[in-house]
C-alpha cells in the first residue's frame, strides 16, 4: 500500500514508531533533533526538525545515530 499525504509517519503508524525510553528535544549546532536518551551521555537520534535543508543531509542527524555528550552532573 502506498500513502500520498503530507501526515507524518507517526501519526499514521502510531505503535510502531514511539521511543521506548526516555524521549526529549535538544539543539545540536542550530538544528532540534529529538532524541531517545541511552545513558547519562548518549542519545539516539529519533528525528530532526529543521528548517535548513543542509541539517537533512548530515549523517550526524540521521535516525538512528548515537550522539555523545559530557555527562550532566
Amino acid at each position: 500500500m502506498i500513502l500520498y499525504t503530507m501526515v507524518p509517519y507517526e501519526s499514521i503508524f502510531y505503535e510502531d514508531t514511539q521511543p521506548s525510553g526516555n524521549v526529549r528535544t535538544i539543539d545540536v549546532d542550530g538544528a532540534m533533533v529529538i532524541v531517545e536518551e541511552m545513558s547519562s551521555s548518549e542519545y539516539r537520534v529519533v528525528r530532526l526538525i529543521s528548517s535548513n535543508p543542509r541539517h537533512y543531509l548530515e549523517s550526524r542527524f540521521a535516525p538512528g545515530t548515537v550522539i555523545y555528550t559530557k555527562p550532566q552532573l
